[in-house]
């Protein structure tokens, strides 16, 4: 169903020659070239086909082929979501629906996708939007594709800087971001700035949010002794 066959006859003889194509022995309307195509046929178009070719000396017609139409396999695809940040790397898996057995492809090709399951990990992948097409090869030679559109989104890239404040001990953590702006920042003690300072033996985190709402942590363990810093 949907396909677009074509027919073609061989013709021995002395040209110029004409040509009168048909179904079931009906002349086909307009059907008057060495070849038949047949557009997005369905149940109906099923049948014999043959070829009246005719020249000066007469008229011959051809073998009859017989055209069997059968159901296209159908599928669609779906992720749970649609977008996921570049610092995600747990596997993303697709659920599929219809024929079974295609192969998943991305373009552009920089998404991290298993070809047989469909998996994506998005921390393998270059950002950007991509195309994944399930393609199922129907036993017509007409293929069937499902489409669905995904994206990743840009990180951003976090590091700590430590300085030593010479204050009574006090350590200056400062967030380094690499990233989309604007950024921001939520460190394990509750402040909001890009810098804080550590007066005291801990562990610290900061968790930098870019404007797509990627964010990523990072963490540092900070040592305080009286008259010094270290880290």
């Amino acid at each position: 169903n949907g396909c677009s066959p074509t027919f073609a006859v061989t013709v021995d003889g002395t040209g110029p020659f004409t040509y009168q194509w048909k179904k079931n022995g009906v002349d086909i309307l307009n059907a008057n070239d060495e070849t038949l195509t047949l557009d997005n046929i369905n149940g109906a178009s099923a049948g014999n086909y043959s070829v009246v070719v005719t020249n000066s000396c007469g008229s011959v017609t051809s073998n009859s082929a017989i055209l069997t139409v059968s159901s296209r396999p159908s599928a669609s695809i779906t992720y749970g979501i649609h977008q996921w940040c570049s610092s995600v790397n747990s596997p993303q898996t697709v659920t599929r629906t219809g024929a079974a057995g295609g192969i998943y492809e991305a373009f552009p090709s920089e998404l991290d996708i298993d070809p047989v399951t469909g998996t994506i990990i998005p921390s393998n992948s270059i950002p950007g939007t991509y195309i994944v097409t399930y393609t199922i090869g129907a036993e017509s030679g007409c293929p069937v594709i499902a489409t669905r559109w995904v994206t990743i989104l840009t990180s951003p890239t976090l590091s700590i800087n430590a300085d030593f404040c010479g204050n009574g001990g006090n350590v200056k953590l400062t967030a380094n971001v690499i990233g989309p702006d604007p950024v921001t920042y939520i460190w394990s003690t509750g402040a909001t700035s890009s810098e804080i300072l550590a007066d005291r033996s801990n562990a610290y985190s900061v968790t930098a949010t870019n404007s797509q709402g990627c964010s990523v942590t990072s963490f540092i363990n900070v040592i305080v002794s009286p008259g010094a810093s270290s880290v």
